[in-house]
């Protein structure tokens, strides 16, 4: 079971998405941290007239006297928080699906142990039994209708147990994002 939690949080495209998003966030926030400091840019160029040549070279260093960068700082620690909760919503919306499907698998093969210990056998024996003795004269027809009926609704089940296991699984292995080979039966 944290095995199989282990690999949904490692493999699965949406968490990883996700986490990238948390990535970017956080390397913004430190790009807008780090643009709070002077950037000194350096300018070279050359002025010419028929008779006059000129060289120059500036160094430009901007002073932030009122330009701290607060509110990119701040859209971009806002950003990080909301990337930061949305990964969690996924993580969590992730083990929930998992646990439902966990949960549905369990119950399903509960249902298919239950049908397969006794259940589809004793309604298949009734089935017969109604069928002999409307055979014999002993019983009416609806006996054995009505036999028929609960042996078929029986079946129903089965199947529909059946299905809802192969249905569990699916979503699990939809879950874990990898081939259905590597899922141990």
């Amino acid at each position: 079971m944290e095995k199989l939690r282990e690999t949904v949080l490692q493999n699965h495209p949406a968490l990883v998405q996700a986490r990238a998003e948390v990535d970017r966030a956080r390397s913004q926030l430190e790009l807008e941290q780090a643009l709070r400091y002077p950037q000194p840019t350096i300018k070279a160029g050359v002025y010419r007239e028929p008779r006059l040549e000129q060289w120059r070279v500036d160094l430009i260093v901007p002073i932030p006297l009122w330009n701290q960068r607060q509110g990119p700082i701040a859209r971009a620690v806002a950003d990080r928080a909301r990337a930061d909760a949305q990964a969690n919503q996924q993580q969590l919306n992730l083990m929930y699906e998992l646990d439902s499907a966990i949960t549905a698998y369990r119950i399903a093969t509960q249902q298919i142990e239950t049908f397969e210990s006794g259940l589809l056998r004793e309604a298949e024996s009734a089935l017969k039994v109604a069928e002999a003795a409307y055979r014999l004269g002993e019983r009416g027809i609806l006996d054995y209708l009505d036999a028929q009926r609960t042996f078929q609704a029986v079946r129903v089940d089965y199947i529909n147990a059946l299905f809802d296991r192969n249905a569990a699984l699916l979503e699990i292995e939809r879950l874990r994002a990898q081939d259905y080979q590597d899922q141990p039966q």
